[in-house]
């Protein structure tokens, strides 16, 4: 039995992976030294070792030389020669493709051998397999004829003969190439070989070969399931990158109460789903498929400030799970209540100098946003200059009604004391009803109107 293409690699000392497809459809690749009685040799997925001391030395290591990675193939090293010949006969021998055979039947078998699912097809663009993976992304490839005798090309498609052929062009939705045979100068079964290694290096980068009823659902529909069983709404936020794809993610919101986004000032935690690798967040734009992937939880404080707290393997069995039980935790904790005078120690001498009406505005709507009482100032008067004279600061409350506070806050504000202390010892005893002319509803009064 003929092993023309294996003879001829030992005889060129193949130095880089070369292919070799048998008559069954199943692969091998092997690299040799000149003279060398040995080989290491790559069975493509699907392919098996014989049971016997010339396949002993195995290497589970992923890398095929200078190809990357090839799946769920076996690296063997060592292999005497006349090992790789039986095994090539007992496989019914080298593959030789007929003249009139379509071009597609080589590919299409040594792809569907190695686990890879095609999809022969026709539209307006012309004939050409596509090749979707698990993460939503898919590879075309289309054969091209080689040139007439004006040297044009007739046809770039999948319908013509082994005869015609001359050469393999594949690239990924975006544009990117995979794999062209312009400039390479191979015959047929070498350059067809070529083509499905790169389609098989491929493969394991974007999660393998899609399942018959296509790539499932995104991160971000998988995400808002899981989050719905635990009664917790969460909302896409989403950035714009270079080049215009998008980093996505959820945000969701302590208060499960409200709608929308959280406040810029309120705590709030991330779930999505990011892969380092790819250096991306693509929680809406696919299926949780590629190796790298892995879900994520961060929380952030409400000031700017981000932390992880969880970070699991997406391709783990219980990885979503796990980040959602952080969330509803998060969710469904106490929380202590804020100390306001954390938010407020830069309001430390503000008054230092003295103040004004717009001073008070907004010192006073800082203590009260940030959980401290609601402050306001009695001026003696206010006339077209606005507010003036001699002033206090006091207390009210909702219903109008006003209190001293502590000589503490104003000697805080002035610079004299370092802390006023705690925010709710701040107010003190009622004060008869106050008498004045003129409010600006924004924390100061006047007695009388000039």
């Amino acid at each position: 039995m003929s092993t023309a293409r294996l003879d001829s690699l030992i005889a060129e000392a193949a130095d880089i992976s070369q292919s070799v497809r048998m008559a069954d459809g199943h692969t091998l690749s092997l690299s040799i030294e000149a003279g060398a009685k040995v080989a290491t040799v790559y069975l493509w997925p699907g392919l098996d070792a014989p049971d016997t001391e010339a396949w002993e030395y195995e290497d589970n290591v992923e890398v095929w030389l200078t190809t990357g990675s090839f799946g769920e193939g076996r690296l063997f090293g060592e292999v005497p020669v006349q090992a790789v010949r039986d095994l090539i006969e007992q496989h019914g021998g080298e593959a030789v493709a007929a003249d009139d055979d379509n071009v597609l039947a080589a590919p299409l078998a040594q792809l569907s051998r190695a686990g890879i699912r095609c999809l022969p097809w026709r539209d307006s663009a012309g004939t050409y397999v596509r090749v979707p993976f698990a993460d939503g992304e898919e590879i075309t490839f289309t054969g091209i004829t080689a040139p007439d005798e004006d040297g044009r090309i007739d046809d770039v498609s999948t319908g013509h003969m082994v005869r015609d052929h001359g050469g393999w062009l594949a690239n990924l939705e975006d544009g990117e190439i995979v794999y062209h045979s312009d400039g390479k100068g191979l015959q047929y079964e070498e350059d067809t070989a070529a083509l499905v290694a790169a389609i098989i290096e491929r493969a394991p980068r974007h999660g393998g070969s899609a399942p018959e009823e296509g790539p499932g659902d995104t991160a971000e529909q998988l995400a808002v399931k899981a989050l719905a069983e635990w009664g917790i709404t969460a909302h896409l936020d989403d950035e714009s990158l270079i080049g215009g794809a998008r980093n996505s993610w959820l945000v969701i919101s302590r208060d499960q109460t409200t709608d929308g986004m959280p406040r810029e000032d309120e705590p709030y935690i991330v779930l999505g789903l990011a892969n380092v690798d790819d250096d991306e967040w693509p929680m809406a734009q696919r299926p949780p498929a590629r190796p790298a992937d892995e879900w994520r939880v961060l929380l952030g404080d409400g000031n700017g400030r981000e932390r992880d707290v969880m970070a699991r393997p997406a391709g783990s069995a219980n990885g979503l799970a796990d980040c959602v039980a952080a969330v509803a935790e998060w969710i469904t904790m106490p929380q202590a209540s804020p100390n306001p005078l954390t938010q407020l120690a830069d309001l430390h001498g503000t008054f230092k100098f003295g103040y004004s009406a717009e001073d008070v505005r907004s010192v006073f709507a800082r203590i009260s946003d940030e959980g401290g009482p609601y402050l306001v100032c009695v001026w003696e008067y206010c006339d077209e200059d606005g507010f003036g004279g001699n002033s206090q600061f006091y207390a009210e409350n909702d219903e109008g009604e006003f209190f001293e506070i502590k000589p503490d806050v104003y000697r805080w504000l002035s610079g004299e004391l370092e802390t006023p202390g705690p925010v709710d010892t701040w107010v003190c005893a009622p004060v008869p009803e106050l008498e004045f002319l003129v409010s600006d509803d924004f924390h100061n009064y006047g007695r009388s109107e000039d």
